[in-house]
């Protein structure tokens, strides 16, 4: 499964610009599953200004666009269940049940 290090800022993944080295443990067993580099000022900067930018585009979005986004990221969840399913159990150590309540109610 791919480890998810990096922030989406401005249409883009991008290493984190701050100077900690942060974890991610498997709650329930204590394994490292990987580590990643902190945000910085700037990231969070970055991310409010693209944030913004979005939003004035999106205002003017039609409704029927709006939900052709929507069923777009409904496949692209569904293509991506194994690896949604796997980080729901590794990171938050959920059981079987709860994932799929969180997965269904996503979709």
């Amino acid at each position: 499964m791919d480890a998810y290090t990096k922030q989406y800022i401005g249409g883009e993944w991008r290493t984190g610009s701050g100077e900690r080295i942060l974890s991610n443990f498997n709650p329930y067993s204590g394994e490292l599953l990987y580590t990643y580099r902190s945000a910085a000022e700037k990231d969070v900067d970055d991310a409010y200004i693209a944030a913004k930018k979005a939003q004035e585009a999106w205002a003017n979005t039609s409704p029927e666009e709006v939900r052709g986004y929507f069923e777009a990221l409904v496949s692209a969840i569904v293509e991506k269940e194994d690896d949604i399913r796997y980080w729901l159990r590794a990171e938050s150590g959920s059981t079987a049940p709860k994932v799929d309540f969180e997965f269904h109610t996503v979709i």
